[in-house]
């Protein structure tokens, strides 16, 4: 038997199971016998509750959540405050990474989500960025389009971010960039998305691979009754959402992270049921008559591939970018968070579960996505590690 190749596989922004869930799926084509490998993960706990193993787990740098994050006009913006913002240690994020690196000895890297990490590891060790429309900006641009409907308070400019990055950049002996948008510069890419949702594809030049989901995308099912719905353990606090799924009256399976006693006890004999464990999309996804969720990619995918209608509550810009897509090819109803009420959660719930044209157009876009379908990213990806070190 040769010598194991290694692999390292690095989590570094974002929430949410749905980047523990890629990683995993691009591992599982990687076997034992042949290649070592490592996850550098934000939350190495949501990791090894998706079935990572824990004796592969380490911590990926920390950061430091910004107490009032700001809302910025460009994903660049975004990124190099929680990068370089208040609080913030650029510095020993790069030394993070460069000590996990030198002691993992990696041939190769699979960034998700993880701009530092690609910034220390380029022209070092061969890497594959992979991510979504939103948090994989193609790097040949010559710099961050804004992406909100008004333009909000500047950080700081796309030059004064490009000094102070390499001035770290330098010091960490990693290779200087020129412009903004090689914050995701790779040696190939992972884009792991459907088009509609990509608010960059005008200046796209690699294949859209489609989105990961375990146990393959789903198909329209047959009818339409009854909700799913998908969101994050926060939103079991959020009263007026609740008892706006409780009062709709409409049947529905939700999944709000391990259900709480005090979840439980309001939604008890209503006609909701409450998940333990996130769906098995491809299964559960089908035929039903609207998706309910906070404009995660996966879960929004699923549902469009699914034909089915959606009711989105979005609360951050990327979230927000997917509400707008869907409601933009009419198949979704977009309310932000910031606007319910129990009476408007219910009304829209019953609105989105029995309109019929709403429903014809979900169809119609998911005829649109056959081409997706079979599809798995999570391989694609592996390949082209592969192919970068062999």
């Amino acid at each position: 038997m040769g010598v194991k190749r290694r692999i390292l596989l690095g989590w570094e922004f974002g929430a949410g199971n749905g980047h523990a869930v890629i990683l995993r799926e691009i591992a599982r084509h990687f076997p034992s016998e042949s290649y070592e490998l490592r996850f550098a993960m934000r939350f190495p706990a949501t990791a090894t509750g998706r079935g990572i193993d824990q004796r592969l787990v380490i911590d990926a740098p920390s950061d430091r959540p910004l107490a009032k994050p700001a809302a910025r006009s460009t994903y660049g913006e975004f990124v190099c405050e929680a990068l370089m913002g208040a609080g913030q240690d650029f510095a020993s994020r790069l030394a993070h990474w460069g000590n996990i690196t030198a002691a993992f000895k990696p041939d190769a890297i699979v960034a998700e989500y993880a701009p530092s990490l690609g910034l220390y590891a380029r022209g070092r060790i061969p890497v594959v960025a992979t991510g979504s429309g939103y948090s994989l900006p193609p790097a040949r641009m010559p710099e961050f389009p804004q992406l909100t409907k008004r333009s909000l308070p500047r950080f700081a400019t796309e030059g004064e971010l490009v000094d102070r990055l390499n001035g770290h950049l330098r010091k960490a002996g990693a290779a200087t960039i020129e412009r903004l948008p090689q914050l995701n510069a790779a040696d190939a890419y992972g884009l792991m998305t459907l088009p509609l949702f990509d608010p960059y594809a005008e200046y796209r030049d690699c294949d859209y691979l489609g989105t990961c989901n375990p146990g393959g995308s789903p198909v329209p099912g047959e009818g339409a009754t009854g909700f799913i719905a998908y969101f994050d353990e926060s939103w079991q606090f959020n009263d007026a959402f609740l008892d706006g799924l409780r009062n709709a009256n409409v049947s529905g399976r939700a999944f709000l992270g391990m259900p709480l006693r005090r979840t439980s006890k309001r939604m008890a004999g209503s006609a909701v049921m409450l998940a333990e464990g996130p769906f098995h999309l491809a299964r559960e996804m089908p035929g039903k008559g609207v998706a309910i969720h906070m404009g995660t990619l996966g879960f929004a995918s699923a549902a469009a591939c699914a034909g089915v209608p959606q009711l989105v509550l979005p609360k951050n810009q990327e979230n927000t970018l997917i509400a707008r897509a869907l409601e933009g090819a009419g198949v979704a109803i977009n309310l932000p968070a910031r606007q319910i009420t129990a009476e408007v959660i219910a009304e829209k719930i019953r609105h989105g579960a029995n309109d019929s044209q709403m429903r014809a157009a979900a169809l119609r876009l998911a005829a649109e996505l056959t081409p997706f379908r079979g599809r798995d990213p999570a391989k694609a990806v592996a390949d082209t590690v592969r192919a970068l070190i062999t």
